[in-house]
């Protein structure tokens, strides 16, 4: 008979990625004494099958009669080299070991998806996770960006990328529109993305690779733009609908409250004439075999947004950053044939390529300051349920 019962809060899904990024496998445990007296030295181990993470465990001094210990803690630690190895998603175990003097009273297996480096887990678990997969510190994306410098100087006389220093929505567009035609001139190839992709996830292509192979589906291509504008100093937004993926863009430094919302609205207000605070970018439209003109992927995009019922999510790249989703890092081999990962910076990147690409990147990084009237606009554009401006509810009073 079962000396205690263990229920806890555990990640279905983990990868490179979640790794990554500290996203816990157990997020709470809760050990309970079903017995009728104290269990005194009780020792709690962890581990898996296979060995993505490495043994944990702790020590329960005493756990009263029809007692729970919380525990809320638990920092197991991942194998990066184990995680980055995973070609193919396999199926694991999470194995909960509870013991007293040496004999184990209790046993939990819990089963966990391992997913490949390079596999986003899908819209169900942790969405915001893809945006680790928006990598901006890439050689690959700097020679995009390279060749875009060159087609802004050519349209504007300058080759400078000024993000939203300028403060004029047109700049902005016309940097994006630069990158979207060095984009085309890839010659990448498309191919279509498997069924409910936005649900159960898939095998993403990094940029790296999709300039290299020049293939990619909506979501692979979608990604990859988003990487050359956060190189810019850009804010993209990655907007699933079923079965397909397609790009948003902040024509002002802004980004949304949350990572990932569902409010179909939140930016097909921002689309709007008159408003032009987001522009849309059917992705698909730069690869080989179609000559579509940047407003024409624009225009395309917009079409999306005719059926609701089809939206899904979308997820804010910088708002994630700021919840601290980083992109994946540079795999570099050492001198004994190891893999080193190095998290660089996007910062960092910019300055260090800056002296062999000439490209000039200028980002503010100082705050916005808004007038009264900007921010109550602001806050009469915002259209959900938590806009106080809008959704209010009468109250009867009695006599």
């Amino acid at each position: 008979m079962a000396l205690v019962e263990v229920n806890g809060e555990y990640s279905e899904v983990i990868n490179f990625a979640m790794q990554h990024n500290y996203v816990p496998i157990i997020r709470s445990l809760q050990i309970r004494n079903i017995t009728d007296q104290r269990l005194d030295d009780i020792i709690i181990k962890i581990g898996t099958d296979p060995g993505f993470a490495y043994e944990w465990n702790t020590q329960i001094s005493s756990i009263p009669v029809g007692e729970t210990v919380e525990l809320d803690n638990i920092d197991i630690k991942l194998s990066q080299s184990f995680l980055y190895s995973v070609s193919e998603r396999i199926n694991g175990i999470i194995k909960i070991t509870v013991l007293q003097n040496d004999k184990i009273i209790q046993e939990e297996l819990r089963p966990i998806s391992v997913l490949a480096f390079d596999e986003w887990s899908g819209s169900l678990y942790m969405p915001e996770i893809l945006t680790s997969f928006v990598i901006p510190n890439n050689e690959y994306v700097i020679s995009v960006i390279r060749n875009a410098s060159k087609l802004l100087e050519k349209w504007t006389g300058s080759p400078s990328f000024t993000g939203y220093r300028t403060q004029n929505p047109n700049n902005v567009r016309k940097q994006a529109a630069a990158i979207y035609e060095a984009l085309s001139q890839e010659n990448i190839v498309y191919s279509n993305p498997p069924a409910s992709f936005e649900a159960v996830g898939q095998k993403v292509r990094l940029a790296d690779t999709v300039l290299k192979q020049k293939i990619g589906t909506c979501l692979d291509l979608t990604l990859l733009y988003a990487a050359c504008l956060e190189y810019v100093g850009i804010n993209p937004i990655i907007i699933l609908i079923s079965g397909h993926a397609f790009l948003g863009i902040w024509i002002e430094d802004e980004c949304f409250a949350e990572s990932i919302q569902d409010d179909f609205s939140l930016i097909s207000k921002r689309i709007a004439d008159g408003i032009n605070q987001i522009c849309v970018v059917e992705c698909t439209a730069f690869v080989a075999g179609k000559t579509v003109l940047f407003e024409q992927a624009v225009e395309s995009a917009e079409k999306h947004f005719m059926d609701p019922r089809s939206f899904n999510i979308f997820i804010d790249v910088k708002r994630s950053r700021g919840a601290g989703i980083r992109p994946l890092p540079i795999a570099v081999r050492t001198a004994d044939a190891g893999i080193e990962f190095v998290p660089t910076d996007i910062k960092e990147i910019r300055d260090r390529t800056k002296e062999f690409t000439n490209i000039d990147i200028e980002v503010n990084t100082e705050p916005e300051k808004y007038t009264k009237q900007q921010m109550w606009e602001r806050k009469l554009l915002d259209m959900n349920l938590r806009n106080t401006l809008i959704n209010f509810r009468f109250i009867s009073g009695g006599t």
